[in-house]
């Protein structure tokens, strides 16, 4: 008997589910009922043309007298992690109830794409489809089809606060700055604005947030918390560079003024994955508790030596070299002593 191939329709943003079709659809009879449903609301869109490509590579299968089943699988209007996460629990329903060999995969944008490193981890992928429809329209048609991704663009979460949400945040500050007087700060803020926006979508910040969400509320709080300290810091290090001196001094100063919110900022996070593991009772809370250490030791350093800076004095004073090598001495100690128990805590709970 030949392996049994699963042709898999992919739709990682749920179109299906607007159309009222849920996902997982499984089975040639099945699939052709989801597909009549779809025509009704989604018949010029290239989701339904990929379910079409889906269809026919699986009666292909079929008629060269292969095993094969079908099955269209959706993830998450929410987009982004939760969607993948929302796919990968539906693939394992189906790969249990048909037991595949291989798969053979359809989808038809960047967004669905992610989802073959799921697929590829839980079945084999015997060949894939990527549908791309070319079409050739009128004027009219082609307004019509603009409308359709303009109304894509606002409605669907994924992409609404991209180019939604950021012109809207731009355009309250700048009328927020003019009320108060503060346009002439607007060109910085704009590139602030932008600037973060790309930097989150462009590292995927968001995700790594809401996976923080999912897994622990406090350290989300904590990252949020963490996030406006740095920008304060960043405001503050515009305003004040405005009107200084370029001398060391001041330069010092200065830097002495803004780092504090740098390093609240630090202890947040810090404290945000603490509490996280004190409520799991993992036992390498240490790690942080350490981290939290490190960082007050080196902003009292930061802090000395900057203030002997911005008081002309060069030189680094003898109780200040003495703080350091005992402070790293007493660290170095305090994890090398952690570290050992830890092992040998989980040594013993292990056996």
């Amino acid at each position: 008997m030949g392996n049994r191939v699963l042709v898999i329709y992919i739709d990682i943003d749920d179109d299906l589910g607007v159309a009222g079709v849920q996902t997982p659809v499984i089975g040639a009879e099945e699939v052709q009922k989801a597909m009549e449903i779809a025509s009704k609301y989604m018949a010029t869109d290239s989701d339904f043309n990929s379910m079409v490509v889906a269809y026919n590579v699986y009666r292909g299968l079929v008629d060269d007298g292969e095993d094969a089943e079908i099955t269209f699988l959706a993830g998450s209007r929410a987009g982004g992690v939760r969607a993948q996460r929302a796919f990968s629990k539906k693939l394992d329903d189906v790969l249990n109830k048909v037991r595949p060999d291989e798969a053979v995969v359809v989808y038809d944008s960047p967004e669905d794409e992610k989802a073959l490193p799921i697929v590829q981890s839980k079945v084999k992928i015997a060949g894939v489809e990527k549908v791309v429809v070319e079409q050739h329209r009128g004027v009219e048609e082609t307004y019509a089809v603009l409308g359709k991704y303009l109304r894509k663009l606002v409605d669907d979460p994924h992409y609404s606060r991209v180019f939604v949400g950021v012109p809207g945040i731009l355009l309250v500050t700048v009328a927020i700055m003019s009320l108060l007087g503060l346009l002439k700060y607007v060109a910085i803020t704009v590139a602030l604005i932008v600037g973060g926006a790309m930097v989150i979508r462009g590292l995927k910040l968001d995700e790594v947030v809401e996976n923080w969400w999912e897994n622990s509320a406090v350290m989300t709080v904590a990252g949020v918390l963490a996030a406006i300290s740095f920008v304060l810091m960043l405001v503050n290090v515009v305003l004040v560079s405005e009107a200084l001196p370029k001398t060391p001094q001041a330069y010092a100063a200065a830097l002495d003024d803004v780092l504090p919110y740098g390093v609240f900022g630090l202890l947040l996070l810090f404290f945000g994955k603490l509490i996280s593991k004190v409520l799991g009772r993992d036992v390498r809370l240490w790690h942080d508790v350490m981290g939290v250490l490190v960082v007050i030791v080196l902003y009292y350093l930061s802090n000395g030596i900057l203030k002997a800076i911005s008081l002309g004095q060069y030189v680094i004073s003898q109780q200040l070299i003495y703080g350091l090598v005992a402070s790293s001495l007493g660290l170095i100690s305090l994890y090398v002593g952690l570290l050992l128990f830890e092992r040998r805590f989980l040594t013993e709970k292990r056996s």
